[in-house]
């Protein structure tokens, strides 16, 4: 919501968060942030450990002008193929509207092959280690 890319789909099921990689939150409120995901979401144990892994994924991405997809979710799958397809319409005219590629990640293989049906192809992968999935970094250039 800070960076103003939030969208819902119509039917209210789904929703992605998309935003240009340059946005940015001032540090008072990525910090209030921070503290609310220890205390009120992950607790303080894990904290440390989900701030550092999103700090390596972020050195993953090129340092090139991009859409960035943080999260993108659907409630009900039953029904969520027009959702799906209501978000990706969205990601793609927004791609197609800035000129900018949209980046991704995921961990998730039945996912990946998802996403590459729709264009994305895998720029990168990273290993963490201690029995925690590989993350495949993915891309979709624009008016593909």
């Amino acid at each position: 919501m800070e960076k103003k890319g939030a969208f819902m789909s119509d039917d209210e099921k789904g929703v992605v968060l998309l935003f240009p990689n340059h946005a940015r939150v001032p540090l008072h409120r990525s910090i209030t942030a921070y503290y609310k995901l220890g205390r009120d979401c992950i607790g303080w144990a894990r904290a440390l450990s989900v701030i550092l892994r999103e700090r390596t994924i972020r050195k993953h991405r090129p340092k090139i002008p991009h859409l960035y997809c943080w999260m993108l979710a659907v409630e009900d799958r039953t029904h969520g193929l027009h959702t799906i397809i209501a978000l990706r319409d969205h990601i793609f005219r927004l791609s197609a509207e800035t000129q900018l590629p949209v980046l991704a990640e995921t961990t998730v293989p039945n996912l990946l092959t998802l996403y590459q049906r729709y264009g994305f192809h895998i720029y990168d992968t990273w290993e963490p280690g201690h029995g925690q999935p590989t993350v495949y970094f993915i891309r979709r250039d624009p008016d593909r």
